[in-house]
């Protein structure tokens, strides 16, 4: 199941950005029934992102009416920005998305002072340790 998120940006800002591209594009997607296996699914992402060692990021266009493959649960969904025209749905995989060990969990007290431990010595720009206490504040 693909996961949504609302994704905000300004086309001209990013267009104007300074930045080295971070992302290739698959342009063309065919599965026959037997590489629509999760696994082959996973094979074939982990090839493309070893044809392009320097990028963190792969992105997929499909139709709206194209059923989804298997490889699309490494993906997240983005929608388009108010306004947009695009006639197909984009997705985005990160590197990291093939990790199998890698497991997310909510954030407790013992791990908020894990990771402050950790962060101590970073510079401080933005109240995300002031936004992580407060969270804390509310919950307790």
């Amino acid at each position: 199941m693909c996961r949504k998120f609302k994704v905000s940006w300004c086309l001209q800002d990013l267009q104007q950005a300074d930045t080295v591209p971070n992302a290739f594009a698959m342009t063309m997607l065919c599965c026959d029934p037997e590489s629509q296996q999760k696994t082959a699914s996973l094979t074939l992402l982990a090839a493309a992102f070893d044809a392009f060692p320097d990028k963190d990021y792969c992105l997929l266009t499909l139709p709206p009416d194209c059923p989804e493959v298997p490889l699309l649960a490494s993906f997240t969904r983005l929608l388009p920005p108010p306004g947009s025209v695009l006639a197909e749905v984009l997705y985005l995989c990160h590197r990291f998305a093939l990790l199998d060990d890698f497991q997310v969990s909510p954030c407790s007290r013992l791990s908020s002072y894990h990771a402050c431990l950790c962060s101590r010595h970073l510079p401080v720009t933005d109240s995300a340790a002031e936004r992580n206490a407060a969270f804390h504040k509310r919950v307790s």
